[in-house]
């Protein structure tokens, strides 16, 4: 998981010369890190049936990535 505000918050956090800033979504951030890690494959049932979803996406992101790559 990226942190991607962290530089953001830490800067905040030192202008205003406290952690309490942002310190809910931090909070968040750490409720969220520990379910994926005690949960690494979701909590779906067993043997419960799946919706069949269309990766209508896959060859852009496909293409997207090539891109990059001759870049």
């Amino acid at each position: 998981m990226r942190l991607v505000l962290a530089p953001i918050v830490v800067a905040a956090r030192r202008a205003r010369g406290s952690n309490a800033v942002w310190e809910n979504f931090e909070y968040f951030v750490v409720l969220a890190q520990d379910w994926r890690a005690a949960h690494p494959d979701g909590t779906y049932p067993p043997g419960v049936r799946r919706i069949a979803l269309a990766d209508e996406l896959r060859e852009a992101d496909a293409q997207y990535a090539a891109s990059l790559a001759t870049t």
